[in-house]
């Protein structure tokens, strides 16, 4: 099974039809550094990191100080004239 979550590439073409050669030329070497300088496609999250993101999420709540409430957030209250 592979781990690589880059998608498959999609062709795309570019009709440049009737543009002087200069251009097409200039376009090409704007796509050729594009991809040079593409960032890493994002991965998707693995089990452990979301196992990760939960157990930091947890701690940060338990973290958080107690507040007592009396408030009566019950059904029955919500609806009370």
């Amino acid at each position: 099974m592979s781990t690589d979550t880059t998608p498959p590439p999609t062709p795309v073409l570019l009709d440049l039809t009737g543009l002087p050669e200069g251009f097409v030329r200039y376009v090409q070497q704007l796509v050729r550094e594009a991809r040079e300088k593409r960032a890493p496609y994002p991965r998707s999250p693995t089990q452990a990191d979301l196992e990760r993101w939960s157990a930091e999420f947890r701690a940060w709540i338990a973290s958080l100080p107690v507040r007592p409430t009396t408030m009566d957030d019950s059904r029955e209250s919500m609806y009370e004239g």
